[in-house]
């Protein structure tokens, strides 16, 4: 008589699904025949000179409002340090 089946222990089913989800990758990566290359899709992206003057003028504005978080900190810690110094004296 043989042994009744057991469910497959945890890491088993993970690998499993992992194997399942590397197989489905590689099919859409590799197999697809229909599949639009990355370097298609970066030139369609910089054919636009619209999208690209907007995400370039919303890199400079964060980038700018960033440079602003950073000097009122830097003042905020000279201050501190201006405090500190004339309640020592």
């Amino acid at each position: 008589m043989m042994a009744p089946l057991r469910k497959a222990p945890w890491p088993t089913s993970q690998a499993c699904l992992f194997a399942y989800w590397l197989l489905g990758f590689l099919d859409l990566v590799v197999g697809s025949p229909y599949k639009v290359g990355m370097l298609e899709v970066v030139n369609q992206f910089l054919a636009d000179p619209i999208l690209v003057g907007v995400i370039l003028f919303a890199v400079c504005v964060n980038a700018g409002a960033l440079g602003l978080k950073w000097e009122r900190r830097r003042e905020a810690m000279g201050d501190a340090e201006a405090r500190a110094r004339s309640q020592s004296e």
